[in-house]
């Protein structure tokens, strides 16, 4: 359900609020857009939180592969963070399609897994994903990687 409520007592519209899985926070000035796939609302949550505080960085969300798949080709993020155990849709089979697609192929996709091992890594990275992050969160090098993205868009060195 939803419900509109009055910000202001002035003649303009109502804002309606309506439910979705896609969560966007937008400012015209950011430079990276990041479009993070999480089926869990509270690591979504936690990521708008990471994020807020961060300059330069567009954050959308997409509960499930399939909507992230469809947001990209309306819409091409710079960089992709991708949950491995989606519902549906898992992470590498996203990952099959994004590669597999003229358009998206070459976009940056990085993991993110509770599965922390070793092995679990380097299956990532031999399925293409170009960077492997494990649960819970290392802030400092998720940094790091938005840092070298929005780097790369700048033209700054790798």
């Amino acid at each position: 359900f939803w419900f509109t409520l009055p910000l202001t007592e002035s003649d303009s519209p109502p804002v309606t609020s309506q439910p979705s899985c896609d969560n966007s926070s937008h400012a015209a000035s950011k430079r990276l857009t990041l479009l993070y796939i999480e089926d869990n609302p509270a690591n979504q949550r936690l990521m708008e939180d990471i994020v807020e505080d961060m300059d330069g960085i567009y954050l959308q969300s997409a509960c499930s592969a399939e909507i992230g798949l469809e947001m990209m080709r309306n819409s091409l993020p710079d960089l992709v963070l991708m949950d491995i155990h989606l519902s549906g849709m898992d992470g590498y089979q996203a990952l099959d399609v994004i590669r597999r697609d003229p358009v998206l192929g070459n976009l940056p996709v990085i993991a993110l897994s509770a599965n922390a091992m070793h092995s679990d890594a380097k299956k990532g990275l031999k399925a293409g994903f170009d960077d492997y992050l494990t649960k819970p969160l290392d802030l400092d090098r998720l940094l790091s990687i938005f840092e070298h993205y929005a780097g790369l868009l700048q033209g700054g060195a790798p």
